[in-house]
């Protein structure tokens, strides 16, 4: 999945464990000041069964959290909502 990316493999971290405590742990470790994430939007039907990723990292970890969305996004939420 790396492979088109030139990124040293000492930099890569692939880790089998929850979001949420792998990204506290690796913050650690590196001592990070910001945590980058790719996100995704589920409907709210998913979101109510499934607890947002991002949600659950922002109550472990203490640095910045910047959310990237994937190319192609379309916001599900109308602008014009008041």
């Amino acid at each position: 999945m790396l492979a088109e990316f030139d990124i040293a493999t000492i930099r890569q971290h692939l880790i089998e464990e929850a979001p949420e405590f792998v990204l506290q742990k690796m913050e650690q470790e590196l001592q990070a000041d910001v945590v980058v994430m790719g996100g995704i939007s589920r409907s709210f039907v998913c979101h109510t069964f499934i607890e947002n990723t991002t949600e659950k990292v922002l109550g472990y970890i203490e640095s910045d959290v910047v959310v990237l969305k994937p190319d192609g996004f379309i916001s599900p939420v109308d602008k014009d909502r008041k």
